[in-house]
């Protein structure tokens, strides 16, 4: 019951005429492909006026369907994915923008590729890592990539663009820095009282439980179980059982289930 007014931008002043045409100025469509579904709604790239942290060009995540394929992004390296599109400033040329793949209903592989919609400067070189697979996709703007896996929490990748050097060093240590197999750490100290910590590594984000046993079997204490970012974590245990009451002196394990693999460590508790 309102008027909508449409009204024409202004004569774009020279100076910002001169600066939209710059070399370091580029934008990414990314586009998923499923069976029957598709996500088209994703934007990466660099521009004038831009800002590097949340800015009036990252549009928040669409709403999903019941069913659906999606990729989503997150804001400032901190793994919040909740945009659908992370446009940078030009003021830098290198950077790495994180990107998770998820879907719902979906049988088949997906398809992820991407379509210029501003050129590309001749001297940008852009790689894709695939965290789970620990594959560095070269050709991702020529070929694509097709993800066979199924995570319902999410598959990571990371679209690392800038010079050449850049691409290439940081493509191979973001692998480097990331855990290569499932891990849980000896607790310390051990034997321990009250109180013990003990670390554990993931290759890849999902669900994540970590427990606490005793000797013969009968769970004492839930430490973790929920969706957890791959890298590297740490827990602590304070001796005290799902109810909160002190458990006795004696011998007790800590197990680790993460995507279909369990790691077991042994314990002593010493009062």
């Amino acid at each position: 019951n309102d008027i909508i007014t449409l009204k024409p931008f202004g004569e774009v002043s020279e100076s910002y005429s001169a600066r939209s045409n710059i070399s370091d100025t580029w934008i990414l469509n990314l586009k998923l492909d499923g069976d029957q579904y598709f996500d088209y709604s994703v934007y990466v790239g660099r521009k004038l006026e831009a800002s590097d942290n949340k800015g009036k060009y990252d549009k928040p995540l669409l709403p999903s369907l019941d069913n659906y394929v999606s990729i989503v992004l997150d804001n400032n390296q901190d793994y919040n994915f909740k945009y659908s599109s992370d446009i940078r400033s030009d003021q830098d040329f290198n950077g790495v923008w994180n990107i998770r793949v998820k879907s719902k209903g979906n049988k088949d592989d997906l398809e992820l590729s991407s379509l210029i919609k501003k050129n590309i400067p001749p001297e940008l070189k852009v790689s894709l890592v695939d965290i789970q697979t620990r594959i560095i996709h070269n050709q991702f703007l020529n070929m694509g990539v097709t993800i066979t896996e199924s995570n319902q929490y999410g598959y990571d990748l990371k679209l690392v663009a800038g010079d050449a050097q850049f691409v290439r060093e940081t493509s191979e240590k973001i692998l480097a820095d990331i855990p290569s197999e499932f891990s849980l750490g000896q607790n310390y100290p051990n034997p321990f009282n009250p109180i013990t910590k003990m670390n554990f590594e993931l290759p890849r984000s999902g669900r994540v439980v970590l427990t606490i046993y005793n000797l013969i079997g009968q769970e004492v204490k839930t430490l973790i179980n929920e969706n957890l970012n791959y890298g590297y974590h740490i827990a602590s245990w304070d001796g005290l059982d799902n109810k909160g009451r002190m458990v006795s002196s004696g011998v007790y394990f800590s197990e680790l289930q993460a995507s279909g693999i369990r790691k077991t460590r042994k314990m002593i508790l010493l009062k």
